[in-house]
C-alpha cells in the first residue's frame, strides 16, 4: 500500500459517519466508528509531520497558519476553506456547522472569517499584548540587553507573531488568545522556563461586522480599510453628474469614458449617496456590506434620510 493510499484513508471523513462530494463534507447516513475529535487530532499530526504541510503552499508560505489553532465559545474547532471567484482565492477560517451540507437554518450563528484580515488582527494583537508585558513581567527579573532584544524582535514587522499562538478562541465581544511558552521563548531567544506562564493568556475586546454569514472581526480601535473602487466609483458618478447637468448626453458621456451608456447610468447612482455615507466611505467606517458591487445590485433610495436609515437597518 503506497504512502499516498494510506494518507487518504487518514483524511477520509468516511469514518466519522460524513461523506465528501466536491469538497464540501455532507453528513452520511452511516454510523461513525472513531469519534470526531480523535479524527480531527489525527488531521493535525497529518499537517504537521507532513514534507509540505497541509494548509501550506509549496512556496512554504502557510496559506493558512492559524489551521487547528482556533475555536468558538463551545470548543468547536473552525476549519481552513478559501473559494475562487474571478481569478482570485479567498481564504476563510469557518465554523463546520457552515461547511457541511445540507446548510442548517441558523447557519448565521456559526463564524465565516475572511482569513487575512483574521490573521492580521491575531499578529496586531500578540504584539501590542507582548509590548506591554515585556516591560512588567513577561520574563521577570530579566537584563535589560534581553528586554531591548525581545523588545526589537516584537516590533520587527518580519516577525512571524502567529506562529507563537497555541489557542484561539473566537466569542462575541471577545478573543481569548493563549500563546505557546515553547515558541514564544524561541522567537524571543529566551529560556521557555524563564517566561512568566501567567503572561501567556490575554484577551483582546472586539466588535463584529456581519455580512451575510461572513463576519468581519476588528478589534477595539480597529477600522475596516477603505473600499479604494467604491471611493473611485463616487468621484466617477460625480464628474459624470457635472458632465450631464452641462448638458452632454449620455452617448457623448460614454464615449468619453470608454463605457457603455448603461454603465454611465449605474456609475451615476453613485453620486446620489448621503454626504454622511460619502463621509463614513472615506473615512473606512461604512457598514461592510456597503460594497460597489452592492450598490449596483441594490436599489438605493434617493432621499438621504431613507439612505441612512437602511444601511443602518441592513
Amino acid at each position: 500500500m503506497s504512502r499516498g493510499h494510506i494518507h487518504k484513508i487518514l483524511t477520509n471523513p468516511l469514518y466519522i459517519g460524513k461523506v465528501c462530494h466536491k469538497g464540501v463534507i455532507h453528513e452520511g447516513q452511516h454510523p461513525a466508528i472513531i469519534e470526531v475529535d480523535q479524527w480531527e487530532e489525527v488531521q493535525q499530526v497529518l499537517q504537521e509531520q507532513s514534507a509540505i504541510p497541509r494548509g501550506q503552499k509549496t512556496s512554504g508560505r502557510p496559506s493558512a497558519p492559524l489551521t487547528g489553532k482556533i475555536f468558538d465559545a463551545e470548543g468547536a474547532r473552525l476549519t481552513p476553506v478559501h473559494t475562487q471567484k474571478r481569478g482570485r482565492r479567498y481564504d476563510y477560517y469557518i465554523s463546520q456547522a457552515l461547511k457541511t451540507a445540507p446548510v442548517p437554518p441558523d447557519r448565521t450563528t456559526g463564524w465565516r472569517l475572511p482569513a487575512r484580515a483574521f490573521e492580521d488582527r491575531i499578529a496586531a494583537a500578540v504584539r501590542r499584548h507582548l509590548q506591554t508585558t515585556l516591560m512588567r513581567d513577561l520574563v521577570p527579573l530579566a537584563e535589560v540587553k534581553l528586554i531591548a532584544d525581545a523588545t526589537s524582535v516584537i516590533a520587527d514587522a518580519g516577525t512571524d507573531l502567529l506562529s507563537m499562538i497555541e489557542r484561539v478562541v473566537v466569542g462575541a465581544g471577545r478573543l481569548a488568545l493563549t500563546l505557546s511558552r515553547k515558541d514564544l521563548g524561541h522567537a524571543l531567544s529566551v529560556p521557555p522556563d524563564r517566561i512568566n506562564p501567567n503572561s501567556l493568556r490575554f484577551e483582546a475586546p472586539t466588535t463584529l461586522r456581519r455580512r451575510g454569514v461572513e463576519t468581519r472581526l476588528l478589534l477595539d480601535g480597529d477600522v475596516l480599510p477603505r473600499d479604494e473602487t467604491l471611493i473611485a466609483n463616487i468621484a466617477k458618478g460625480h464628474a459624470m453628474l457635472d458632465d450631464v447637468t452641462a448638458g452632454r448626453s449620455f452617448q457623448d458621456i460614454a464615449e468619453g469614458h470608454g463605457v457603455s451608456v448603461k454603465r454611465v447610468q449605474q456609475i451615476l447612482e453613485f453620486a446620489f449617496l448621503s454626504p454622511h455615507s460619502v463621509r463614513q466611505i472615506i473615512e473606512g467606517r461604512q457598514p461592510s456590506f456597503l460594497t460597489a458591487d452592492w450598490c449596483l445590485k441594490n436599489d438605493i433610495p434617493a432621499d438621504w434620510s431613507a439612505q441612512d436609515a437602511l444601511f443602518r437597518a441592513a
